[in-house]
Formats: structure tokens, C-alpha cells, sequence
């Protein structure tokens, strides 16, 4: 599943055959699916995502950045989850839906923010205990 991910990731980079690496994505999606492996399937469905929305299959780039999204909430991680929100506005945008771009963009940026000011209070707590 690993390698499947790396060797996928490595042919949507490199501009490799489509069908292979559509296939070998696809066979490590599933198997991370079987194991549930969170991080393999985050991993799996950007690599996806990337292959479908570069080579304008926009209704399959949606489908993935859909199920991506499911995914990346059940990781409770806001930085994945940021990311799927990036990939879905990319691709609702594209699809002319500026409106539902927009909204998962703003979540991004509001992440973000809630993180900055997270550790701007925590740097500052620690700087005065010390």
C-alpha cells in the first residue's frame, strides 16, 4: 500500500502513464480503506484528486475531494482537514460554484487563524511563566 501510494504519487508528479497511475492509486486507496488506515487514504485521495483535476476529469476530481473530505474530518487533524477544504474549493471553483469555493476557503483561512492566535497565546504564556 506504501509503495502503491509513493509509486502513484511519483507517476501524477511525473506526468506518467494515466491509466497506471490511476490504478495503482486506486488499488491503495482500497486497501487502505480494508485496513482503515487514515493517513494512507489522506495520502491516496490528494494523489487522486491531483491526477483527476490536472487531466480535467472535474465531476471524478469532485467525487474524490468529496470522500477526501469525510476522511479528513474523521482524522480530527485541522491541517488535513484544511487541506481537503483546499482541494474542494479548488475544484468547486473550477466548476464555476464560486460561491461553495469561497466557503471552504474562508474555513482555511479561519483555521488558520484560530491556530495563529492559539499560539500567539500559548508563546505568550510561556514566555511569561519562565
Amino acid at each position: 500500500m506504501e509503495l502503491q501510494i509513493a509509486l502513484g504519487t511519483s507517476l501524477t508528479i511525473t506526468l506518467g502513464s494515466i491509466e497506471r497511475t490511476r490504478s495503482v492509486l486506486t488499488s491503495a486507496l482500497e486497501i487502505a480503506e480494508r485496513l482503515d488506515d487514515l493517513d494512507a487514504q489522506v495520502r491516496a485521495f490528494w494523489a487522486l484528486w491531483a491526477l483527476y483535476f490536472n487531466t480535467g476529469e472535474c465531476g471524478a476530481a469532485q467525487s474524490v475531494a468529496e470522500r477526501f473530505s469525510r476522511v479528513a474530518s474523521r482524522t480530527g487533524d485541522p491541517g488535513v482537514i484544511s487541506v481537503a477544504d483546499r482541494v474542494m474549493g479548488y475544484t468547486l471553483q473550477y466548476l464555476d460554484n464560486h460561491r461553495a469555493a469561497q466557503r471552504c476557503f474562508e474555513r482555511v483561512l479561519q483555521r488558520t487563524l484560530h491556530r495563529s492566535v492559539s499560539a500567539t497565546r500559548s508563546s505568550s504564556f510561556m514566555t511569561s511563566v519562565h
